[in-house]
């Protein structure tokens, strides 16, 4: 028995005929009734009984028809969803980063993604950061988002993109204007204009909020304090810090079409 079997069924049922039933199916009438007859021996009841005017159901043929129905209208939605999927309208995403990464960098492009994806599903789970690789090469994760280059770069896809540190401080906070800002220069300014180096970003913004100092931080952890205008930033033509962000994933022929359509949409936006 399979679904094409139910089909020809349905069409005899709706139409009391074999012979609108083969029109129907654009096959013809003895290969309906060949059709029927096989399907009735494999179930062991007669599903129609012959009437002046063709065909009617039996009792059993009522109920089969019922479940055929119902079988013929979950293949449809099978294969629509199947086909979702293959177009790359459906999938479920695993998203690994670091816990500084998926905190400040990833959770705004997620939602944007989203709303114009909402089929895909995308699952963001924090990892430490020396984790990410592995548990991309191990399949326990689609993407890995990471500050750190992978040790064989070629048994992965890798794309690189690179993020901005910025250096944020309090509107009023006394820094004097002729410091140029340069990277290696950073320990020789004066300890007066109090630079925070803190364990975690977080720490730091809320140190600088405090009007403790100033800090080096990423420009995505600071970004709605410098639009509401809480912090501001101390720019110099001397000073730019940009950092190497890796999208990680298994070769590219492993890869389902919505996997490719979260990294080509990361690709298109700038950390």
């Amino acid at each position: 028995m399979n679904l094409r079997h139910f089909d020809f069924f349905i069409q005899v049922a709706e139409s009391q005929s074999i012979t609108e039933a083969a029109k129907r199916l654009h096959i013809s009438q003895p290969a309906v009734s060949m059709q029927i007859k096989r399907l009735e021996q494999e179930l062991g009841v007669f599903l129609l009984t012959p009437h002046a005017r063709g065909f009617l159901l039996t009792d059993a043929g009522k109920v089969f028809l019922d479940y055929a129905k119902r079988m013929v209208s979950l293949q449809e939605q099978m294969t629509r969803s199947l086909e979702e999927f293959r177009k790359g309208k459906r999938g479920h995403i695993i998203i690994g980063a670091s816990p500084l990464i998926g905190t400040y960098v990833l959770p705004s492009y997620i939602a944007t993604f989203l709303q114009k994806y909402n089929g895909i599903q995308i699952d963001l789970r924090l990892y430490p950061e020396e984790q990410v690789e592995k548990l991309v090469r191990d399949g326990k994760i689609d993407i890995g988002v990471s500050f750190i280059s992978p040790s064989d770069p070629f048994s992965l896809r890798i794309t690189k993109f690179y993020t901005d540190y910025v250096v944020p401080i309090q509107p009023t906070h006394p820094f004097p204007k002729d410091v140029c800002l340069v990277p290696k220069d950073i320990p020789q300014i004066p300890i007066s204009t109090s630079y925070i180096e803190c364990e975690t970003t977080e720490y730091a913004k809320q140190s600088i909020l405090a009007g403790l100092g100033w800090g080096i931080c990423l420009k995505s952890a600071v970004k709605h304090e410098l639009q509401t205008g809480l912090l501001t930033i101390r720019s110099s033509p001397h000073f730019s810090l940009q950092l190497p962000l890796h999208l990680i994933t298994r070769p590219a022929e492993k890869l389902a079409k919505s996997l490719w359509i979260v990294l080509n949409y990361l690709s298109e936006k700038s950390f």
